[in-house]
């Protein structure tokens, strides 16, 4: 979590924002799935939500790989869930991408993301991260 505070703090005022909000969004989604996540939101602290949200976000965000393709390198995940959790999914994609641009240097880096579902919500989230993420260039299948 300590990279994503660090990154929000670089981020203009409007970019800020939203990334804040996905945050919000994602407790958000443990509130209202939290008894299906076998947790119980209520008796936790702020810390152990927040640690359960990058939990549950790690588990959504799979198979992360950097493969080359003739035209250079990309990076490659398998989503499942980021149609029930959508914002879970975002935050550790945002953490991904933050771990990505530390460690490959490159002006555009293709992003392979195959997801289980389609989802409208994703889907948005996903052009929010490209604001946030120039740099970045999703391709989802």
């Amino acid at each position: 979590m300590e990279r994503i505070k660090a990154f929000q703090q670089r981020l203009s005022g409007e970019s800020r924002g939203k990334l804040n909000l996905i945050y919000m969004n994602a407790l958000a989604e443990l509130h209202n799935y939290g008894s299906r996540l076998g947790c119980d939101y209520r008796a936790m602290t702020p810390a152990e939500r927040t640690a359960f949200v990058r939990r549950v976000g790690k588990s959504a965000v799979l198979d992360r790989a950097i493969r080359f393709l003739p035209e250079g390198p990309c990076a490659s995940a398998r989503l499942t869930g980021s149609a029930a959790l959508p914002h879970m999914t975002a935050l550790e994609l945002i953490d991904w991408l933050l771990e990505l641009e530390e460690t490959v240097v490159q002006k555009k880096l293709p992003i392979l993301l195959t997801k289980d579902r389609e989802s409208e919500v994703f889907s948005q989230l996903l052009e929010d991260l490209s604001l946030l993420f120039p740099q970045a260039e999703f391709r989802a299948e």
